[in-house]
């Protein structure tokens, strides 16, 4: 398809620069500041993941021009009824209104495109109805989060600690609707943090979302990845370019400059994180780069080590005592 023949100039390494993805970067995302490779080819997976719109001269999309204004489209009709946007969109894309080239069907898919590129918010089936676009957006939202208990997590939470003594996977999403989501012992986070922070200081795009959960969202990446510490920033630095993940976020939700641990804080993430504290709360060590960065139970600790040491030198002192007996046994027969 010509969208993703325009998506694929990208240079792979340098500044962002006047490629396709770059235009949609400052043009539908609205992010100004300039972004490394690793980023820019989030957004460029991004684009290329979400659900594609048919290249028909009905709804095109052969050029980033189109792609925006297929979104500006959208945007301006998400306080409409859906039965209105549909039929406006309809109206908009149909060549002769006597000769419909259109169907239903595009528009649904053309829409749930619009608002999974612009929003990060993956809508599947989307149906007709008196209801408004923007009402469904929030409801897929809202159907995924809740507030938190009166739970304050331990200063050793973090990604570098879930991942080494619980055995936790981090998957890295462009859905809003999966961050912060458990499938076993995968974990999903959201990784698009600049684009949280331009959406925040952009009242058009904000008020699309919940009060406050631009912001809070922000606060779970920085939670997850702190950068208080300068180990702790590396480390990020590191994950984001390996994973092509931008974790780059805007203010945190306290005034110290920390992240907010207490869940009750939390009023759309809270359950999810307390979700993933439990699991890292009840994971035990069950290979040896766990039990060497596991020190939360230090009698479990230090009863391995000794274990596991005691083994070791009983294994070197039985194969001393092994080739002593060997060469003893040799030199008895070649005097």
């Amino acid at each position: 398809m010509a969208i993703f023949r325009t998506l694929r100039r990208l240079r792979p390494a340098g500044r962002n620069n006047g490629d396709a993805t770059s235009k949609l970067i400052r043009e539908l995302w609205r992010i100004s500041d300039d972004l490394d490779a690793y980023q820019v080819q989030s957004y460029k997976e991004h684009a290329r993941d979400c659900r594609k719109v048919k290249d028909d001269p009905a709804v095109p999309c052969s050029n980033v021009a189109q792609i925006v204004n297929l979104c500006d489209s959208v945007n301006d009709r998400l306080l409409l009824p859906l039965d209105d946007a549909y039929k406006e969109l309809w109206l908009q894309y149909a060549p002769d209104p006597l000769k419909p080239q259109i169907q239903d069907k595009s528009v649904q898919q053309a829409i749930e495109y619009a608002i999974q590129l612009c929003y990060f918010v993956s809508l599947r089936q989307l149906r007709r109805g008196p209801q408004r676009l923007q009402d469904v957006l929030l409801h897929r939202l809202y159907s995924c989060t809740s507030v938190g208990p009166d739970l304050v997590l331990k200063d050793d939470f973090h990604e570098k600690n879930l991942t080494r003594r619980a055995g936790i996977k981090i998957r890295y999403t462009s859905d809003l609707t999966n961050h912060l989501q458990l499938s076993g012992k995968q974990l999903f986070v959201f990784r698009h943090g600049t684009v949280l922070k331009a959406y925040a200081e952009d009242g058009t795009r904000s008020n699309v979302y919940p009060p406050g959960f631009l912001s809070e969202t922000q606060a779970t990446i920085d939670l997850l990845f702190p950068v208080s510490e300068g180990r702790m920033a590396r480390r990020r630095a590191r994950l984001s370019e390996k994973h092509f993940a931008d974790l780059e976020v805007g203010p945190l939700m306290t005034q110290d400059g920390e992240p907010e641990r207490n869940l009750s804080r939390y009023i759309f993430w809270g359950h999810r994180l307390a979700a993933i504290d439990d699991l890292y709360q009840s994971s035990r060590p069950s290979r040896l780069k766990q039990w060497y960065f596991d020190r939360r139970d230090k009698t479990s600790f230090t009863t391995f080590w000794f274990a596991l040491w005691a083994f070791v030198i009983a294994v070197v002192f039985g194969l001393i005592s092994s080739v002593t007996a060997i060469m003893q046994t040799w030199k008895a027969f070649h005097p």
